[in-house]
Order: structure tokens, then sequence, then C-alpha cells
């Protein structure tokens, strides 16, 4: 009525700020950050104002699950949510948003709404990925958790400090990872402040990460040999 813009914000952080604008009524969901995951149906219910990282533990801690997320702890669920969710699991598990069961948001109306699938599917498809200016606010979230490994490869690939063998992993990389095992996800750094490349592996399959880096051309590339680092993770680290 007051034609004012109403932006909810999770409190995690933002590459782009949009919870953050002026001319409009911010509405802090931080304290909403209340989770449980439930081991018996595989289900992680949490408030809008939990981070990933908080999901991350009590995924594994109390069900012995991960979730499908992103890389970095401190972002909100629900600006990730809603604006897709990537990650490195997302070769192998899709967007995050594909693993939300269902939802319960407050329209401008003020009605409460229960959203899934089966409820309310066409706000569920509407804003499941849509990203921001979304037609409420989401006050509770379903996830599904998913089965994750004991251990995760962790591997570095990085090239000598030139322009020219950036661009050539930049786009060798783009080429080769298209077709790369669905299990290893994976980075490409570039600058901004030097030229030189490094790239990131997260391996959660059976097989070897050495092997996938050797049987490709990645350690050819570039102006002199790369210097490539690994190490075995758990899930939760």
């Amino acid at each position: 009525e007051a034609k004012i813009r109403v932006v909810p914000k999770s409190g995690g952080h933002s590459y782009e700020g949009w919870s953050v604008q002026n001319g409009t009524l911010g509405v802090d969901l931080q304290s909403m950050d209340s989770l449980v995951a439930d081991k018996s149906t595989g289900i992680i219910t949490s408030g809008p104002g939990a981070t990933l990282g908080m999901l991350y533990y009590h995924a594994w801690y109390d069900a012995g699950k991960g979730i499908n997320g992103g890389t970095c702890p401190p972002v909100g669920l629900s600006g990730f949510l809603l604006g897709g969710g990537f990650g490195y699991y997302s070769r192998r598990a899709g967007m995050s948003c594909d693993n939300v069961v269902s939802f319960e948001m407050v329209d401008a109306r003020g009605r409460l709404l229960k959203v899934s699938k089966r409820q309310n599917k066409d706000l569920f498809w509407a804003m499941c990925g849509g990203g921001g200016g979304n037609f409420g606010i989401v006050t509770k979230w379903s996830v599904k958790m998913m089965d994750v490994p004991d251990v995760i490869q962790y591997g570095s690939v990085t090239y000598a400090d030139d322009v020219n063998t950036a661009a050539q992993v930049a786009n060798y990389f783009q080429w080769w990872a298209s077709s790369a095992d669905a299990n290893l996800g994976s980075e490409l750094h570039v600058g901004p402040n030097s030229s030189a490349a490094k790239l990131f592996f997260f391996y959660a399959g059976s097989g070897s990460l050495s092997d996938i880096i050797n049987s490709s051309n990645l350690k050819s590339l570039g102006s002199s040999a790369p210097q490539i680092s690994y190490k075995n993770y758990t899930w939760i680290d």
C-alpha cells in the first residue's frame, strides 16, 4: 500500500548485495535460524536465517548425511536456494533447489502458505531457483539430505603467472570439464590482480583424483610444469 519495496535478508554473505538496497524496507531473518536434521526421513528442516555451514554441521553430525550446497559456509540459506544454488556437488546432484521438498512462506497479503510440488505448485516452481524479487518471504525450508562418502579427494593445480597460460588453461578446462566424471567438482580461478590460473578439484567418486588429472592434458598446459597437490578430507572438513 505504501509502494515501498520489501527486501528479506537471511544474513549470510552475498556477492551482489541484493538484500541491502536504498529505498527499501529490509526484513532481517537472521534470528529465524533453528533447524532439525531428521535421520529417519532424510529431511533437514530449517529457518531462513540459517547458514549453509549450519546445515552442513547438523546434517553430518545429527544424521550422518550431507547437503548439496555451496562452497562458502556463511552463505544464508534462503538467498542460496531461491537463486538456484550451485556448488561442488552440482555435477552429481544438480542445483541445490532440486533438493527442496517444501517450504512455508508469507505472501504480500499476510497469508502463511505451505508450498510444495503438490500444494501451491505454481509458487513452488516459480520460487525454486527463480532468484530475488520473489512472491513472498520464506519462513521455513524442508530440504532433502544426501548420502556422501567418508573421504573426499581434494586437489589443486597452479600454473605459471602469465596471461597466455591462463588463456590456454581456461580454454582447455571448459572443453574438458564438460565431459569429466560426474563426481568431480571443480573451480577455475584467474586473476584479477595477476594472470595466474589455478584449478581446484573436489572428488567424491570411488576412483582416483590423481588418475583423472593424469589422464587429461592439464599437466602439459602452460609455459612450465604446474604445481600439483592432493589431500584427503572427511566430507565435513
